[in-house]
């Protein structure tokens, strides 16, 4: 008993264990941090944290967002096509501009459409030069819509190639 009180009154004189406050939070937070939830969570976890008067221990957040904006920016200019469909592809820019939005960084709608014609592949080339060729521009919405037709386009003629050389196969098969 002698060691335990001696344990207790040690830690009441310890200027180490004076800086901490134990704080209780009166509701527990009910959505676990994730990549995609940032913005539902960054409101749950400010209202505790405003209710609690804890702002003043907030800044190192304000640092871990540069790191993420840039990690965020550079997954965005990295993102390419390939072999994703375009709703696919648009997603997954959305998803990204959307993690960069909830960790305060916006996004312009020029920087929005530069990033979605950079991860196309050159089949899309004459898609994007005549889209930028406009003097009034698309919004992002025009973008999407008018790049799901160009792919629709694009997969029909590929199908009527391909049943065209199966034509010609064919005939060559039986000319021999």
């Amino acid at each position: 008993m002698a060691g335990e009180n001696s344990f207790s009154s040690s830690l009441e004189s310890s200027p180490f264990m004076a800086k901490f406050v134990l704080v209780v939070f009166a509701r527990s937070l009910s959505i676990k941090l994730d990549d995609i939830n940032f913005l539902l969570w960054k409101q749950q976890v400010g209202s505790a944290i405003r209710d609690h008067k804890l702002q003043k221990f907030i800044l190192e957040m304000k640092i871990h967002q540069k790191g993420k904006i840039s990690q965020f920016k550079t997954r965005l200019h990295n993102t390419k096509k390939g072999d994703l469909s375009v709703n696919d592809y648009l997603l997954k820019i959305k998803s990204l501009i959307d993690q960069l939005a909830s960790i305060g960084y916006v996004v312009t709608t020029k920087d929005h459409i530069d990033a979605i014609f950079d991860g196309l592949s050159s089949e899309y080339d004459t898609f994007v030069v005549s889209v930028n060729s406009r003097n009034d521009p698309y919004t992002i919405v025009e973008i999407e819509s008018l790049l799901l037709a160009q792919e629709s386009r694009i997969d029909k003629h590929s199908k009527e190639l391909d049943s065209t050389n199966q034509v010609n196969m064919v005939k060559i098969a039986n000319n021999q």
